[in-house]
């Protein structure tokens, strides 16, 4: 699958099968969207996003200084996502993403996982 990060209207002249941006309405391809907190979750989701990219589960090297959300209010906030499917993000690796349901998390994201 791929999603552009941008407006609908470049995934869709790209052939993409969906497109990254929290406040857009388009509803024709995949819409995914950061979150980070509930107001961010809520907002994605009044504007229709299907997959929610959680972040950050844990500290990360590309966000420094970004405090993580840690387990614990990942796991609440993931739960408030439904019905959209949360990509964790955040030093996520195979490992880390193993220790999750995929009930509760669909997959995962990364960086220095695939970088290293």
């Amino acid at each position: 699958m791929l999603i552009l990060a941008g407006e609908a209207r470049d995934a869709a002249q790209w052939h993409a099968d969906g497109f990254h941006r929290r406040n857009s309405r388009h509803r024709a391809i995949w819409h995914s969207a950061p979150v980070h907190n509930l107001n961010e979750i809520r907002e994605a989701l009044r504007n229709g996003a299907g997959i929610l990219f959680l972040s950050p589960l844990r500290q990360t090297r590309s966000h420094p200084g970004q405090p993580a959300l840690g387990p614990s209010r990942f796991g609440q906030l993931a739960r408030l996502c439904q019905p959209a499917k949360v990509i964790a993000l955040g030093g996520m690796n195979r490992a880390q993403a193993a220790k999750w349901p995929q009930t509760m998390v669909h997959g995962w994201a990364a960086i220095d996982a695939f970088t290293k």
